[in-house]
């Protein structure tokens, strides 16, 4: 184990942090930093990550059905899944005025192993499926602020996609997302 400490002012050579008077600095070289300041020991945040973009998610059924506008395979979804997505209908009204949309429209993928939970800071402009060992479950659970994706005892994939695409929508063609994230130790107890 590496350790650097910094005793007085200025900026320690390891990290390029600024330590203050009487602050003393201990690089563990994980992925979490302790910080004593007036003998008071400090864990700081986990490293945190940052993915986003602008997906273009123009996508246009083509072939309008005059009749049977309630059934899936009445539209053309050929556009929609050049994007990587699949079709969808909703209703809506008394009397269900159907509308295609496009669903799953892939972003990124994160991967997860047994002892390490996803923990998102922040999201925009997307929705996520979590799948481990054969088993998809959408979301997760909130927890102070933070997102905490689930299955963190397993060896775990993270979808982000962008849903509910309308057909023709070409008021907000292009969507932003992102997501700031960090990784956070758990320890796992196998069951008998």
């Amino acid at each position: 184990m590496l350790l650097a400490a910094v005793f007085g002012y200025g900026t320690d050579d390891v990290n390029g942090t600024e330590a203050r008077q009487g602050t003393t600095i201990v690089n563990n070289y994980h992925n979490n930093t302790t910080v004593e300041y007036n003998n008071t020991t400090i864990l700081s945040e986990p490293e945190w990550f940052s993915q986003g973009g602008i997906a273009d998610t123009l996508w246009t059924e083509q072939n309008q059905p005059e009749e049977n506008r309630d059934e899936l395979s009445s539209y053309n979804f050929t556009e929609c899944e050049d994007l990587g997505g699949y079709g969808s209908l909703t209703g809506a009204g008394m009397f269900f005025d159907w509308t295609p949309e496009c669903d799953g429209i892939p972003l990124t993928t994160i991967t997860t192993q047994s002892g390490q939970m996803l923990v998102i800071h922040e999201a925009t402009g997307f929705s996520l499926n979590t799948t481990c060992q054969g088993e998809t479950v959408q979301g997760g659970t909130t927890y102070g602020g933070e997102w905490r994706a689930p299955g963190h005892a397993m060896n775990c994939t993270h979808e982000f996609y962008i849903d509910n695409v309308v057909d023709g929508d070409t008021t907000d063609p292009l969507r932003l997302w992102s997501v700031a994230y960090s990784f956070r130790d758990v320890t796992v107890i196998l069951g008998e």
